[in-house]
């Protein structure tokens, strides 16, 4: 919800608390800084399903953690998250893995099995989750657009990624908060986002 739908593709508000909160917890996924995170997924949705496609099934494979390194001869463009080259963005990025040790070490000091039930093991889940989806999205499923991506919906992805399961829904209307088209594609993430957002 947070890295995807809200700070890629800007498809709703949050007020300045949960922005914060969801920021936050974002972070501890494990997944990247919120302008390292936008400036892949950007650069999927640009050349999805080709050599330059950042994490799809071509470039990448299947791989349980992490994304394919971005191989390039010049500095990254910034103006592809040109909206996120603020003070406050650049320092989370600088020191986003400084911010998940010291979580690591409030829960620690708590109780030392909170790390691996409120981090580890979410941690895990996620890239599970978020790497399957990049990968099979892309090969197996239905389509209910003709987009210039293999993108596929896949039912099969939902227990595991939920809304983000209708991915060529996604691809084809990446703005919009839900990704459900027909009526059994259930996206629970924008009944979420519709209650929450500002």
């Amino acid at each position: 919800m947070t890295l995807h739908r809200y700070y890629t593709h800007k498809s709703f508000e949050l007020n300045t608390v949960l922005h914060w909160l969801f920021t936050f917890i974002a972070i501890l996924t494990g997944r990247g800084s919120p302008m390292g995170w936008v400036f892949i997924h950007r650069l999927h949705h640009a050349f999805s399903d080709t050599d330059k496609d950042p994490h799809g099934p071509k470039t990448m494979g299947f791989r349980l953690f992490g994304f394919k390194p971005i191989e390039t001869k010049t500095k990254p463009n910034v103006f592809i998250i040109k909206d996120l080259m603020n003070p406050t963005q650049m320092f989370i990025n600088k020191y986003y893995l400084l911010i998940i040790i010291g979580w690591l070490l409030i829960l620690g000091t708590i109780d030392n099995s909170l790390i691996y039930f409120t981090w580890i093991l979410p941690v895990f889940l996620v890239q599970f989750s978020q790497n399957s989806f990049n990968h099979f999205a892309h090969l197996y499923g239905y389509r209910n657009f003709e987009t210039k991506d293999n993108s596929t919906n896949n039912i099969w992805l939902w227990p595991f990624i939920l809304g983000d399961a209708w991915h060529n829904n996604h691809h084809a209307n990446a703005d919009k908060i839900t990704t459900k088209v027909n009526k059994y594609e259930f996206d629970p993430v924008s009944t979420f986002i519709n209650l929450i957002k500002k």
